[in-house]
């Protein structure tokens, strides 16, 4: 053996028997799984270490969402990490996360998301695609009905959320869609061979299983419940009246925050460069987030009604993720470049096409789909409306910037990676 050899060799017993309290240390400084990934690639005693470490401290909640954003090469995908600023361009998403289908990330299943496609006329296919195990088959989830015609299917395909990663529960995940013109719920089980579909017509933009029910929001603010594992299903309309709000929102999402509050976000959009007391303009279409509320929803604990949704200035030290995704929430603290008491969002928008309402409530939510006839082309900006929207100073900064050739093309998404220390 030559004395590089045998310095190497020395220098690898060395690091390997460094003490546990200071590698442990260094790990509590590591916020990023790959660095983690690094630890435990240096040798056996280090890899070991990181697998126990991260499972007695459960790190693997805590991992920032990664953007998948759209490739330059026609059909693909990659994956962008907000906190390193690096496009992983080695790194191959499955063929079922092509550019071609809408996709919907999962926070309750952690490398899950949702690909729809459509499968033939008033069908679409979902496929349900574990993005970091490739060696998982998708599940191929019974065709949906989609009660549109197919030149729609871009404007309204399904917003679909699981409630538990299915590898880990086979037989006991539940699979939501919001879904149709009219913004219906369906569900399906683990197993099952069709869906169930729920006749609600309360034009929902996003849902989130909560304390073991579904809850569903809509634009103008009306949360009801479902408790799918009863027979019939269970309804409870919890925040009544026609108009929660006076004021219409463009979307409305429920995020379950880190201290199990449950959260009601509501979205505004502005158009650029027109009057302010414009209500639509067709030749200069592009519309931007201009705001977001934050309401605590508070429940009566006795009969789960909700008592009140009270507007929050600061969500503190908490980021929220919206968009084409299950909306998510983290501790911006544990990681590093997170801005704290902020929304992260991407483009979800799509479904007004080149009508997108800049209402103050005295729009009548019927006129909506008159309007949308008007023009059956998508967007000219593209779904580029994406930021950081920070609720102290109602600032927007940019989290990553889509190219001039991004356009017509399904959004960016947020997706939770899989991160048990090992990579």
């Amino acid at each position: 053996m030559n004395m590089a050899a045998t310095f190497r060799k020395q220098l690898l017993a060395d690091w390997s028997s460094l003490p546990h309290v200071i590698l442990s240390n260094i790990l509590d400084k590591l916020l990023e799984p790959t660095d983690h990934v690094r630890f435990a690639a240096v040798c056996k005693e280090w890899h070991a270490l990181a697998t126990d470490y991260n499972h007695t401290t459960q790190r693997c909640f805590k991992v920032h969402p990664m953007l998948m954003i759209p490739s330059e090469s026609q059909g693909k995908r990659k994956l962008y990490s907000i906190s390193e600023q690096k496009v992983y361009n080695n790194f191959e998403l499955p063929q079922a996360c092509n550019s071609t289908k809408r996709c919907c990330g999962s926070s309750n299943a952690p490398g899950w998301l949702v690909a729809v496609d459509l499968l033939g006329e008033h069908q679409l296919s979902t496929t349900l695609v574990n993005v970091f195990k490739r060696e998982v088959t998708p599940i191929r989830l019974p065709p949906l009905y989609f009660n549109a015609e197919s030149h729609w299917f871009m404007v309204f395909s399904p917003k679909v959320i699981l409630s538990a990663d299915p590898i880990a529960n086979p037989d006991n995940y539940v699979v939501v869609a919001v879904y149709d013109r009219v913004s219906r719920i369906a569900f399906i089980k683990g197993g099952q061979t069709i869906w169930t579909y729920l006749e609600v017509y309360s034009f929902f933009t996003d849902a989130i299983f909560y304390k073991r029910k579904v809850y569903a929001v809509g634009q103008w603010g009306r949360i009801k419940s479902f408790d799918v594992n009863s027979k019939p299903v269970e309804e409870s309309l919890l925040a009544h009246g026609r108009y929660r709000f006076s004021c219409h929102a463009h979307k409305g999402y429920l995020v379950e925050t880190t201290k199990g509050d449950l959260l009601h976000v509501r979205r505004f959009l502005k158009q650029k460069d027109v009057p302010r007391h414009y209500y639509f303009h067709y030749e200069h279409n592009e519309f931007w987030t201009e705001s977001f509320k934050v309401y605590k929803v508070v429940f009566d604990e006795r009969d789960e009604s909700i008592v009140e949704q009270v507007e929050l200035k600061s969500i503190g030290d908490e980021a929220l993720f919206v968009g084409d995704n299950h909306s998510m929430c983290v501790l911006a603290s544990n990681f590093p470049g997170c801005q704290p008491n902020s929304i992260y969002y991407t483009d979800d928008l799509i479904e007004l096409g080149e009508v997108r309402l800049v209402d103050d409530g005295s729009i009548n939510m019927d006129d909506i789909f008159s309007l949308i006839k008007l023009k059956d082309e998508t967007i000219s900006n593209g779904p580029s409306d994406m930021g950081i929207f920070n609720l102290e100073d109602g600032s927007i900064t940019q989290h990553y910037s889509l190219n001039p050739w991004h356009r017509n093309i399904p959004p960016a998404i947020w997706i939770m990676p899989l991160f048990n220390g090992l990579g």
